[in-house]
């Protein structure tokens, strides 16, 4: 219901809302918006404000004279919320979840959430979703782990080709002083200090951390795959990481050498 976000929310067109039934026959009664994949309905309203956050980096409304902007000023956000309400998690509602966006047409999807014990099948729903086209655009942590050293952070070390890893950096393009890195696992660094975003309720807020970085990556994706849509997830991701800024402290942090440039990388030539 926030007035930045909601004209920018998914709509199922197939779905008839508030009738208590399963019109598309997937399973979810009534999944106008979204899903809440943990509780397995229709309902996916933000409990915690987390969602809410990263919903704002990606697609707030921008020119309408309301609180911020979005990378993207015009988007479908598909909300998906996999917690219990306690900003928790289950394997089980992160796999429901993305089969879910991918098969209801979701290219890209944004993933800022992670865990330290690794799980088949959660590595299995992010190579199906690729045959759907799909991305997903994961946060690495905030642990100042080196996860190249340390594959303690899942689904990031798991290097699938439709993934882009994604870490954090500050107003001076420094690591941010407790994201996770690693030059081989990590893909590449976004804004993830002091940046404004919708909150839960209403307003503004400034929040951080490489669940904030992420989603710049996952709406330049988007952006890149609104403009260039002959294009594969593989030439996309190569647009994304190829354009990036140089940036020298970040050499031997992450694996492009570099912070996202939207610019850049809609100009980049393939």
């Amino acid at each position: 219901n926030h007035p930045d976000l909601k004209s920018n929310l998914w709509i199922n067109e197939n779905e008839i809302p508030n009738n208590g039934v399963d019109d598309d026959n997937n399973g979810y009664v009534d999944d106008v918006h979204g899903i809440n994949s943990f509780n397995e309905n229709g309902n996916p309203q933000d409990k915690i404000g987390h969602g809410t956050l990263v919903a704002g980096v990606i697609g707030a409304i921008g020119n309408n004279g309301l609180g911020g902007s979005g990378v993207l000023w015009k988007t479908k956000i598909m909300a998906i919320n996999g917690d219990n309400g306690h900003g928790v998690m289950s394997f089980e509602g992160a796999i429901r979840g993305g089969y879910y966006a991918a098969t209801m047409g979701a290219t890209v999807i944004n993933g800022s959430w992670g865990t330290y014990t690794p799980s088949p099948a959660l590595k299995q729903m992010i190579e199906d979703i690729a045959g759907y086209g799909a991305i997903l655009v994961n946060a690495v942590g905030n642990n100042s782990n080196d996860i190249d050293r340390r594959h303690l952070e899942y689904p990031a070390s798991y290097r699938l080709p439709n993934m882009i890893t994604v870490t954090a950096t500050n107003k001076k393009d420094e690591l941010v002083h407790y994201a996770d890195f690693g030059p081989k696992y990590v893909d590449i660094a976004a804004p993830g200090w002091g940046i404004l975003t919708t909150k839960l309720g209403g307003g503004t807020t400034v929040s951080a951390g490489t669940s904030i970085a992420a989603p710049f990556v996952t709406a330049a994706v988007a952006l890149v795959m609104a403009e260039f849509p002959e294009l594969t997830y593989q030439q996309v991701k190569e647009k994304i990481l190829n354009s990036v800024d140089i940036v020298l402290s970040l050499r031997d942090k992450v694996r492009s050498k570099g912070r996202l440039n939207l610019y850049k990388a809609l100009a980049y030539p393939l």
